[in-house]
């Protein structure tokens, strides 16, 4: 069975490097993760962002609400 939220494998240089920058800077918000991150990842911020929803999916990052209502994202 397919499972949606499985990483590709393209997708896991982008999922560590969401990690090892939310572990210097925890509660992120999306943008700053993926300006961050883009230098070190060769795919799309698009598909950046996909992976960004699949770990939130996958209960790996910790999401709050900061006081402007945007996402922000920590390691659990």
């Amino acid at each position: 069975s397919y499972d949606q939220n499985m990483l590709l494998e393209d997708e896991i240089p982008v999922k560590e490097a969401i990690i090892e920058y939310l572990t210097t800077h925890p509660n992120a918000n999306k943008d700053n993760i993926i300006q961050n991150i883009k230098p070190k990842i060769t795919i799309s911020m698009l598909k950046t962002r996909t992976v960004l929803e699949k770990l939130e999916d996958l209960h790996v990052l910790k999401v709050q609400k900061n006081q402007n209502n945007e996402k922000t994202y920590s390691i659990k």
